[in-house]
């Protein structure tokens, strides 16, 4: 990428937004400091001999730490005057004397200055391309406990000094790996070239060096906007370079017009600004306005293709373009109309081809960390490109062409500019308070930052997805795990005194120094023989098996557990057998007895068949009527009152009434 080639945005981070940074690297150094891992320190001094293990740093109070800017150079953190407090157990010997016991040491007056240096890589991206780092620890202090700690006080000048020379050591390699591979890390996680939706995508690289100074970081963008089926066609940026001047804010972003030029080219190079209306989605005064517009041209092509439907085909002609002026933003676009009559089994016939000029109002504003605009159809003009003549009969169409525009290509626009695009920022960090200014071609926005996540949590997710490419690119291999080795989520490990790279760091080296110069490996050599190997080794892809086989047998667990609490209230069922006499429970059953008072029940009968004699009367019954029926075979006392949706034979019904109109009826329309 050029170095002086325009950038379409930039973003200035100000010192105000160092205050809240600050509290969060803060947070992330403490947290990095307390990770150190100390080695134990054996020695003799006269007839002493000590031992020390398990140094464990317990508390960190950094009373003062300053974050700033350093011109030319990038960011400063300054810690001065803070207190470190350890742990660690003892074991010494003199003559036939042998004592252990704790001891407790804080490390008081620690300074530590570190420098990092901001640089743009190789893709684009913001980077910390080295640091420097001066640790340096004034006094430590050590308190003894146990039989004979007052007595081997003296022995604390030797143990004081190791330590503190150890201390020394491990602070710097611990910083310095906290900012080239952590940090780096989450600055990987801010987009460069990106896909915005399945059309377009940005391109957020850097095209130089982030500009440092007393008050601010200011990164300047390509930011422009390209088609995903021509990802190589590059624009030349002619439009007038943004420029910030305020520093009151957090952050600020500026956006020429050729950022929004080259979203509009790539929209119109993808076909997105082509629109077709058949004549069942067509507003009906308009078709009634275009029939009556053309009627002579089609009885003079076929007078036939009078009732046949019409249709609109609208494509914009040219790339729209962007004004940007202090009263605000507009879009410029150019399409041709063209009239279509739809023969039937024909192809269509072109009745007018008319030349459309919009002009929109583009409203821009921020949603967290993505730009949004909202655009509002301003002007509508239509003419003819045949004849000044027919430009004149047109004039009828401006409205409800201009309304058929606002129903149906405002909201296609919006469709896909309202979702927004999201601003090279990383994850965790979105604006606030977003003020908008508009300048003659550009804009610029002033916000406020807020940390949604903590530094470390932004880091640890960016870790998860490392582990995940790990994994693949093990499953990809064949490669095997043992899962009782595996530690996940560990930002680094040491090894007699060196910080050993994290999990991502360690395979990018495997695979660029030795899978790249000799390929895959055929055979692995492990220290430990074949007949060590056993069911707990598993694949990559057995790793959720492996869970959840532990899950399941959890819960089996849990289910035998809950079913012997439960059973304890039970007892064994007895075994019967036939013939067997039991003894009934009190109250469960009744003995079965009959006597003249009271007989027994009688079998039920058989059913019948039953013929329905005449309907004696009707009356109504909630929403229906019912029917009196004599019923045939049975006296006075058989009759009964039943639905007429009962009665099958309907010409009962229709008999009874004809005897007796004036009787209840059923209403129309009622079920």
């Amino acid at each position: 990428m050029a170095a002086n080639e325009t950038a379409g945005v930039k973003i200035r981070i100000t010192d105000k937004a160092l205050d809240m940074l600050k509290l969060e690297t803060q947070k992330f150094v403490e947290e990095e400091l307390g990770n150190i891992s100390m080695p134990e320190m054996n020695g003799t001094e006269g007839n002493f001999q000590y031992s020390i293990t398990d140094v464990k740093i317990t508390e960190l109070n950094l009373t003062y730490a300053d974050l700033q800017f350093i011109p030319d150079v990038g960011l400063m953190f300054d810690i001065q005057n803070s207190l470190i407090s350890l742990t660690f157990n003892r074991r010494i010997f003199y003559w036939f004397f042998y004592d252990t016991g704790n001891i407790n040491a804080s490390a008081e007056g620690v300074n530590i200055n570190t420098v990092l240096n901001m640089v743009r890589d190789e893709e684009g991206r913001l980077k910390i391309n080295n640091i420097t780092c001066d640790a340096k620890i004034n006094k430590m202090v050590m308190k003894f406990s146990g039989t004979l700690g007052k007595v081997y006080q003296f022995l604390s000048r030797f143990l004081t000094t190791g330590l503190r020379f150890i201390l020394n050591r491990q602070i710097c390699p611990a910083l310095n790996h906290a900012a080239l591979v952590h940090v780096n890390s989450m600055l990987k996680t801010i987009p460069v070239r990106t896909e915005c939706d399945k059309y377009i995508g940005i391109d957020y690289s850097l095209i130089e060096d982030p500009v440092v100074t007393s008050q601010s970081l200011d990164m300047h963008f390509r930011g422009m906007f390209f088609d995903l089926a021509h990802q190589n066609v590059s624009l030349v940026n002619y439009a007038v370079e943004p420029v910030i001047k305020e520093y009151e804010r957090m952050v600020y972003l500026a956006l020429s017009e050729f950022f929004f030029d080259s979203g509009l080219f790539a929209y119109y190079s993808a076909g997105i600004f082509q629109l077709h209306i058949t004549n069942e989605k067509m507003p009906k005064d308009l078709e009634v306005l275009l029939r009556t517009t053309y009627f002579g041209v089609i009885m003079m092509l076929n007078p036939a293709l009078v009732d046949a439907p019409l249709s609109l085909q609208l494509a914009v002609n040219s790339p729209p373009k962007t004004s940007i002026k202090t009263s605000g933003a507009t879009v410029l676009m150019t399409a041709i109309v063209k009239v279509m009559v739809l023969p039937p089994g024909q192809p269509p016939v072109q009745l007018s081809s008319m030349t459309m000029e919009a002009k929109f109002n583009a409203k821009v504003s921020m949603r967290e960390k993505r730009l949004a605009v909202q655009a509002d159809l301003r002007r509508f003009k239509i003419f003819s490109n045949l004849s000044a003549l027919e430009s004149l009969a047109l004039i009828p169409l401006q409205a409800p062409l201009k309304t058929m525009l606002q129903m149906s290509v405002v909201p296609l626009i919006n469709n896909y500019t309202k979702r927004g695009v999201r601003i090279p920022l990383a994850d965790g960090m979105d604006f606030i308070e977003e003020v908008v200014e508009y300048h003659n071609g550009y804009i610029v926005i002033g916000a406020n930052l807020h940390f949604s996540k903590g530094l470390r949590e932004m880091i640890v997710g960016k870790h998860r997805v490392h582990i995940s490419m790990v994994l693949q690119c093990l499953l990809e291999n064949q490669l095997y795990v043992k899962g009782k080795k595996c530690e996940f989520h560990t930002s680094s490990t040491t090894f007699h005194w060196f910080i050993i790279a994290n999990v991502k760091e360690t395979a990018e080296l495997l695979t660029s120094l030795v899978v790249r110069l000799h390929g895959i490996p055929s055979d692995v050599v492990s220290n430990r023989g074949p007949q060590f190997s056993s069911q707990e080794e598993i694949t990559v892809p057995s790793i959720h098996h492996h869970i959840w086989r532990e899950t399941k047998v959890a819960l089996l667990r849990t289910a035998e557990q809950n079913s012997w609490w439960v059973n304890q209230r039970r007892s064994v069922a007895p075994t019967y057998t036939i013939g067997q006499k039991i003894k009934p429970v009190s109250g469960a059953l009744k003995p079965v007895s009959s006597s003249l008072l009271c007989p027994a029940a009688k079998p039920p009968s058989l059913p019948k068949v039953i013929d329905g004699g005449p309907i004696l009367d009707a009356h109504h019954r909630g929403r229906g009527t019912q029917f009196l029926v004599d019923w045939k075979g049975y006296g006075l006392e058989g009759r009964s009152w039943i639905l007429g949706t009962l009665i099958i034979d309907k010409q009962l019904i229709r008999d009874f009434y004809k005897k007796h109109p004036n009787k209840p009826r059923t209403p129309r329309g009622t079920p």
